[in-house]
């Protein structure tokens, strides 16, 4: 990874990113003075489609700047991210005018509150947009949304600044354009100022030094990887972990490899190294191509398949989701030890708050994964937790589960205790499943089961 200094960063990422979002800004500009004349339906779609391109130079600008910065960065994900946040940008600024005819009868107190909603969305679009492709180990992610909105947020106030005041009806076309562009100038240099803070902290975010010991997967997304002699193969894609060796612990057989231009291979985890004291991995033998076909019917990806997927408990009986996966990584051989299914912890990921291993997890074998992976790896194991329940647990499970996976769990499980879960379920959630249809529409299930707990009801004496 190339070094630079704090300053030196700064500077780079306010002349690129100046000039990248004054070249961006020309083709709105440029449409809006077209479009000024035309009907508001038309003016919103020009606009739009032309914050496309004002993104996509934005974003090719910021991206020259940290992807040799930011390990695990890739490029064209950021670009394609940022000219959809631009493009979003420019229709939700954009709309109040285009819809003036429909709000402006409403009460005082409804357009306030609709006009601040609506202006914290337009100022945290692009912020949200290039969070969601920062790689999977930045816990920077919130702060970066952020400093994004307090970036536009103060750019757009210098081109309010400078703009309004000189234009005027019935001007010439070219001293629009030159007014446009002065102010796009200043709103850019304003801009690219601000969120130079925060990219500057978004490179020097902390980050472990050692891949050894207890890891989060996040921490371990987009760690370089060489081989033998000391070539970067790619960063760290997911791991693969083998249900069928066992649930308490997990062994992790193999590790996903993506390389700079976005191909997947693996290796063998038998053959990588964690050198101590350093944040990479090595390994001596050649990656293979990877295919999802060629995963077995216990294996699964715990990035893909674990990470911020949703599972279900039976002790408490809850649906809930994944917040990370720890990762026990040794001398020869690493082990999933569990699950954290705390709430605070995403929000601690994001906001780059440094995450504690030592905080109690969950082993996969007292949950049930519900994503479609997770769930036919873990039936597909005599170890997992759904087949080892009692009839009410049972019945507790099949209740938060979609109606195809409980299906397929009732399917498994002994007839005694599918029978006795059965009678415990709520009649309506109990026609679902016995039903010979398709599932129903997932809104409505969730709807609806999340109100029918099993238990003891009078229609299941009845019946049987």
């Amino acid at each position: 990874m190339v070094t630079m200094g704090r300053r030196a960063l700064w500077l780079r990422w306010v002349a690129l990113v100046t000039l990248g979002e004054v070249t961006g800004f020309t083709v709105p500009t440029l449409a809006g003075i077209w479009a000024a004349q035309r009907p508001a339906g038309v003016q919103l779609t020009i606009l739009t489609a032309a914050g496309l391109f004002e993104g996509a130079m934005l974003g090719l600008a910021q991206a020259a700047v940290l992807h040799r910065r930011l390990r695990g960065l890739r490029r064209s994900a950021w670009v394609v991210a940022t000219s959809l946040g631009g493009a979003v940008a420019w229709f939700l600024g954009t709309l109040p005018a285009a819809t003036h005819d429909r709000w402006v009868s409403w009460p005082l107190g409804w357009v306030i509150a609709a006009a601040t909603v609506l202006a914290a969305a337009l100022l945290c679009t692009i912020g949200t947009a290039q969070a969601l492709v920062l790689p999977k180990n930045t816990s920077y992610a919130l702060a970066w949304v952020g400093w994004t909105a307090l970036g536009w947020c103060a750019g757009l106030a210098a081109f309010s600044a400078v703009a309004p005041p000189l234009w005027h009806e019935g001007q010439s076309f070219w001293f629009g354009l030159v007014v446009g562009l002065a102010a796009a100038i200043v709103m850019a240099v304003v801009m690219a100022a601000v969120t130079g803070v925060g990219a500057v902290r978004l490179v020097a975010a902390p980050a472990s030094t050692d891949r050894r010991g207890r890891q989060f997967v996040t921490s371990l997304a987009g760690t370089p990887i060489y081989d033998g002699a000391g070539h970067q193969l790619g960063t760290v894609d997911d791991i693969v972990a083998d249900l069928a060796s066992g649930l308490d612990p997990v062994p992790v057989n193999a590790l996903v490899i993506r390389s700079a231009r976005g191909r997947r291979s693996v290796v063998p985890w038998r053959s990588v190294i964690a050198p101590p004291g350093q944040a990479r991995f090595a390994t001596g033998e050649q990656p293979a191509p990877f295919e999802d076909s060629g995963l077995g019917p216990c294996e699964l990806l715990v990035g893909r398949d674990v990470m911020d997927s949703p599972v279900i408990t039976a002790d408490p009986p809850r649906r809930t989701r994944v917040s990370d996966v720890l990762v026990d990584i040794g001398v020869a051989e690493a082990r999933v030890v569990g699950v954290d299914l705390s709430p605070g912890r995403v929000l601690r990921r994001f906001a780059g708050r440094p995450l504690p291993v030592e905080t109690p997890t969950v082993p996969l074998s007292r949950v049930h994964l519900a994503s479609h992976r997770g769930h036919a790896a873990q039936l597909a194991t005599p170890q997992a937790m759904v087949r080892n329940l009692a009839a009410d647990d049972m019945a507790e499970v099949l209740t938060r589960a979609s109606v195809t996976h409980a299906r397929q769990i009732l399917s498994s499980a002994d007839r005694a205790v599918r029978e006795e879960a059965m009678r415990l379920l709520h009649p309506v959630v109990r026609a679902r499943v016995a039903g010979g249809g398709p599932p129903p529409r997932r809104a409505r299930r969730l709807n609806g089961w999340r109100l029918h707990r099993p238990g003891r009801h009078p229609s299941s004496t009845d019946e049987s």
